[in-house]
């Protein structure tokens, strides 16, 4: 991949700074992914197990942080590129923003992981076998829900 050879070939890594958002118990680990803006962290260990199944989907980057390694993954393929978006269920309200969308999942069956520009490029999408070496691995940080245009799972608001 070009960026992770050109970080090798400079020498350089990226420094990482980590805030703890939360406190109790859980904030005092660091989690092997996490998520932000359509962009994933990988611990060294999240990157073995999930390393074949995204170099073909994005980059790599390795990263320095105060607890040792790891990677920024950004994904470069997109819907658009695979003509995977779902015309059918992908629709705007009346002042255009985006209400609901979907995918035609048989034309990301080789895709491990992809992102849209129909959310401004931040969500990311993965299929049911990057989701499923995540689990084998029993990785932490983040989690999956089958409804893609819903990723909370609950009403998005509430009603007044």
């Amino acid at each position: 991949m070009r960026s992770q050879s050109l970080c090798i070939w400079f020498g350089r890594r990226y420094k990482l700074n980590f805030l703890i958002a939360c406190e109790g118990k859980k904030a005092k680990s660091m989690p092997d992914v996490s998520e932000h803006f359509g962009r994933l962290f990988l611990s060294e260990r999240a990157c073995q197990a999930l390393k074949v199944r995204l170099e073909t989907c994005g980059e790599l980057l390795p990263v320095t942080h105060k607890n040792g390694t790891g990677y920024i993954f950004n994904p470069l393929i997109t819907a658009e590129q695979l003509g995977a978006i779902d015309d059918k269920l992908t629709s705007h309200d009346q002042h255009g923003n985006l209400a609901h969308f979907g995918f035609v999942e048989a034309k990301l069956k080789d895709t491990a992981i992809f992102k849209t520009r129909l959310d401004t490029w931040t969500g990311l999408f993965c299929s049911d076998m990057l989701k499923q070496a995540y689990e084998n691995a029993g990785l932490t940080g983040i989690t999956f829900h089958p409804d893609v245009s819903n990723p909370i799972g609950a009403p998005h608001g509430t009603l007044q």
